[in-house]
């Protein structure tokens, strides 16, 4: 099932290790099953020296005892797609099996980019009002990363929404915040940010349908499930062209990048910041026989134009990030945005409130 679209990650975890198979093991069948699990819906699979790939996992797998020796095989099985997104999802008890055989992680050797925003720690959902010169009003919207589908993720679309909708009579626009957000669950994120992306938009996805503040699934085994509803919703339909400034950066990625892959092409949008991660793509985890979940990037996001983002998002307006203004607390980036909505219609026109 899709992950970084789709958001269900969370649901890939409930494997049960006491559920794995009582056949012999066999290490060469379990290399046999991977490939063939990945092989046909890997994005990059057209890319991959398969024969070189195999030949390489089946020396790996020749001294394996068990499925704990073969967590680096599988590693190294979905390094080779080199999408820098797929990735080797194991029982926890496994991973500190294997650290405790070892003395280190199963797959500390892949080596992936590691961001240089500042902001990837941050989870709080704030609301805050800049002002504008000419007294007009926009509110920002910092929306961080979150996981599961636990309360947090429930408390998350309500907060962000209401942020969002506290704000509609007043702001004659938006900063929507995603620096940092690395990902995870894209459901609560979309829907908190839903007015703004505007229901139309919103109903384009064949995976999930939105309606009246709820994603419904509308395929596979999870179908009519909802994967994020905002307990308070109402229509606003105004909001879909209101502006936003989408402040992104290197931390944006997976379920986060999505979000600003949606908001890409939306009508008075402008981005700015440094460029996103570059894996806004969508995963599907394939479960073998042993309980090893195979997390492979099947697919690439597109926006309302159908434009993919391989190598990530640039922003429109590159802005390193750093101080603003001496005389105001607002940092380079809000500060570029607040100059690019001053000059908008609606904030030209519109007074402070």
């Amino acid at each position: 099932m899709p992950i970084a679209l789709a958001g269900f990650a969370f649901l890939l975890m409930t494997s049960d290790p006491a559920a794995a198979p009582t056949t012999p093991f066999t290490a060469q069948h379990r290399v046999t099953e991977a490939i063939a699990a990945i092989r046909l819906r890997a994005w990059r699979s057209d890319a991959v020296d398969w024969p070189a790939v195999e030949a390489r996992a089946r020396v790996e797998a020749s001294t394996a005892r068990d499925t704990i020796d073969l967590l680096p095989v599988y590693s190294h099985l979905l390094e080779a797609l080199g999408d820098h997104h797929s990735f080797v999802q194991a029982d926890p008890a496994l991973r500190a099996s294997y650290k405790d055989r070892y003395g280190r992680e199963f797959d500390a050797d892949i080596v992936r980019a590691q961001p240089t925003s500042g902001f990837t720690a941050r989870r709080d959902r704030i609301a805050r009002r800049l002002t504008l010169p000419g007294a007009a009003r926009v509110e920002l919207i910092t929306a961080p990363k979150v996981f599961g589908d636990g309360q947090d993720a429930k408390t998350y679309a309500d907060v962000v929404f209401s942020n969002v909708a506290a704000a509609a009579d007043a702001a004659c626009g938006y900063v929507v915040d995603l620096r940092g957000n690395v990902g995870g669950n894209i459901w609560p994120m979309k829907a908190g940010l839903s007015a703004l992306l505007g229901e139309s938009y919103l109903n384009t996805d064949p995976y999930a349908r939105f309606d009246r503040g709820a994603f419904l699934i509308n395929e596979g085994p999870y179908k009519d499930q909802v994967a994020a509803r905002i307990t308070d919703w109402r229509s606003l339909p105004e909001l879909a062209q209101t502006p936003v400034a989408i402040l992104i950066d290197d931390g944006v990625g997976s379920s986060g990048e999505g979000v600003a892959v949606a908001f890409r092409g939306r009508p008075s949008t402008r981005f700015f910041g440094q460029t996103s991660a570059g894996v806004a793509s969508t995963n599907e985890g394939f479960r073998l026989t042993d309980g090893v979940n195979l997390v492979v990037t099947t697919s690439l996001m597109t926006d309302r134009n159908g434009r993919s983002y391989p190598d990530g998002i640039e922003p429109d307006e590159p802005v390193p990030a750093g101080e603003g203004s001496v005389v105001d607390a607002d940092d380079a980036v809000v500060e570029a945005a607040k100059a690019w909505l001053a000059g908008q219609g609606s904030c030209v026109a519109k007074p402070h409130a």
